[in-house]
Parts: C-alpha cells; structure tokens; sequence
C-alpha cells in the first residue's frame, strides 16, 4: 500500500507526540506491538480522543474471545488513564464485535461495516493472535478500507511473533517495551521512507 509522508501539514495521532512525530504519516495501517496491554490501552485511548471528529466515523473492532469483558475494561481503564467520562468514549466511537471465527458470520459482519464506512478516520483492531484465519481476513479488510477511504488503522499486536500478513500489509510497525523508570522503549520500522529508529518515550 502507498503511504505518503508528510512533511508539513497533518499527521497522524496514535496516542503519543513523540511517536506521531517520528512516524509522520497521515494514513495507513500502524502495527502497535507491546505484551503490556495495558500500554496499548492506553495510547488507543488517547488516539481516539484525539481522532475525534463529529464529520468523521470510529470504529473500534474487538476479535478477542472475550469482548464483553474486554469492553468493560477498555472503557473503564481509558476513562480512568485520561480522567474522561466513559460516556464520551462509547458516544463517539463505534465498538463492534467481530469475535466470531465463523467465514459466514464475519463476512457478513464486515458488509454492516463496509456499508457505513463512509467520512472513516480511524479503526481500531483489537487484538490480533487469536485465530489466524480471522486476523487475516480483518487485516486484508482494513488495508483496503485505508487505502480507499483514507483512512487509519491501529492494530494491536501483544502476542509473541508478528504475523505475516501484518508484517506485509503495515505501513509502520511500532514494537514498544516498557523499560521501567527509563520510560518506554520504542522500535520503529517497516516503512522505507521512515529510517529503523530507537528511542526512549516516557512512561
């Protein structure tokens, strides 16, 4: 997939100055990869409060298992991190569930999504390392709703090995590693505009 640099201009917001600075892409999908959760949380909370337009649509997608409990604890913990009230988080994006390992079912689900894809800025794919049959099928999916739409994804990756699929499609992978009170560890690379870099963000 084309992604364009911008060296002036808007940027993209995945939840962290530093990191947004450093990427300086506008559209594409963005691999956040950590095995703190928490921290994914965390960042995807800020990107979608700073990916907040009334014009413009949000779609946060769960394929973990467990969604009702995940939900529970996205909403609760992001509206704890960022002292927002959780009504502003389930008012201004929109949370479906893609859990289902059925070809049928996700299909099915994905023309729904497809269908009032119109004025998207931001998906939200969380998580990956589920099933491998439904991350490909999701992957290929948002790459393409990115690519005509001009839009933004975040995916987020907290298991043990990159997929493929992921690794062929993203536009820029963020490996992220909590270094205690040093701050964060980030691994920027992917992208062949953008220079492998390593740096330190704070916690």
């Amino acid at each position: 997939m084309q992604v364009t640099i911008k060296q002036n201009g808007p940027k993209v917001w995945v939840g962290a100055p530093k990191l947004e600075s450093a990427m300086g892409i506008d559209h594409g999908m963005i691999v956040l990869r950590c095995r703190d959760k928490r921290l994914l949380n965390k960042l995807v909370a800020t990107a979608l409060v700073k990916n907040t337009d009334s014009d413009m649509k949000t779609f946060y997608i769960y394929s973990a298992p467990d969604f009702l409990n995940a939900y529970a604890d996205f909403i609760t913990n992001a509206s704890r991190d960022l002292g927002l009230d959780w009504e502003f988080l389930m008012h201004s994006t929109h949370f479906m569930n893609f859990s289902t390992t059925s070809p049928a079912r996700l299909h099915g689900m994905w023309t729904r999504l497809a269908e009032d894809s119109e004025n998207t800025r931001l998906v939200v794919l969380d998580s990956v390392g589920h099933s491998k049959v439904r991350d490909t099928y999701l992957v290929e999916n948002i790459n393409r709703l990115c690519h005509y739409k001009n839009a933004l994804a975040l995916i987020l990756d907290s298991s043990e090995e990159i997929d493929p699929t992921l690794e062929r499609l993203a536009a820029v992978v963020v490996d992220l590693d909590v270094r205690g009170e040093r701050g964060i560890e980030v691994f920027l690379r992917k992208h062949p505009k953008i220079p492998q870099t390593v740096f330190l963000m704070s916690p």
